[in-house]
């Protein structure tokens, strides 16, 4: 089986033991391959919304002997899974907004999912503030550079709802990263600061009110990174 990448790998440190694992738009299937290779989990279903990535992932399983325990289904978010036949989900690789229309469409805790594993690639800081919103716990979460970027794993609770409330600097960046002074965090900041630095520049001799609108919030998180960056 092929290796996972640095993103993947760190993934699947985040799966649960003994999961019963549905992964959503599963690509090549590598993700859950690998865990059942392991042992780390019971069973999988591998589920994407196009006929392509699915039948790769179907030659994929077969070629590593796993068509006893990973099921392949055509599926747009949950909508092929039925009541308790998984317990873990995982949803990497894709958009903020698609991640929160899939959770939307299709509550997984009515599924019966207790534990969500997010790769949000955009718009991460509305993905924290939809699932707290929504009575999710966000765990410890981990940050992975790769290839020049970086990707942020939120693994969730979806039977817990956080207790306390979210600062602006946690919705950004994660309360467990910020409370650990996560070193992949850090460098994370100073490659965010610097695109600040650019945006700043080419907004700054904008006249339009979606320009300045949109200056007034660079430098709001610009100055919160250098108070993070000097506590």
């Amino acid at each position: 089986m092929q290796r996972l990448s640095k993103r993947l790998a760190a993934a699947a440190e985040l799966v649960p033991e003994g999961a019963v694992l549905v992964d959503i738009g599963t690509d090549h299937a590598f993700l859950p391959i690998t865990l059942c290779e392991t042992g780390r989990i019971r069973s999988a279903i591998a589920m994407d919304v196009a006929e392509g990535p699915l039948s790769r992932a179907s030659a994929h399983i077969r070629e590593a002997g796993l068509d006893g325990l990973i099921e392949t289904r055509l599926s747009d978010g949950f909508s092929a899974l039925l009541p308790e036949e998984a317990d873990t989900a995982s949803i990497l690789g894709m958009g903020g907004a698609l991640i929160m229309r899939i959770l939307t469409e299709h509550d997984p805790r009515i599924l019966g999912i207790k534990t969500l594993l997010l790769g949000p690639q955009s718009e991460i800081k509305q993905v924290r503030s939809f699932l707290l919103r929504e009575g999710y716990r966000i765990g410890t979460e981990r940050l992975v550079e790769e290839d020049g970027k970086f990707y942020f794993l939120l693994p969730v609770h979806a039977d817990e709802k956080e207790e306390a409330a979210y600062s602006e600097a946690e919705l950004y960046y994660g309360r467990s990263l910020l409370a650990e002074r996560d070193q992949e965090l850090m460098r994370f900041l100073d490659w965010r600061k610097q695109i600040l630095e650019e945006i700043r520049s080419a907004l700054s001799s904008s006249d339009s009110a979606a320009g300045r609108s949109r200056l007034l919030d660079v430098e709001k998180e610009y100055e919160l990174i250098k108070e993070i960056q000097h506590g």
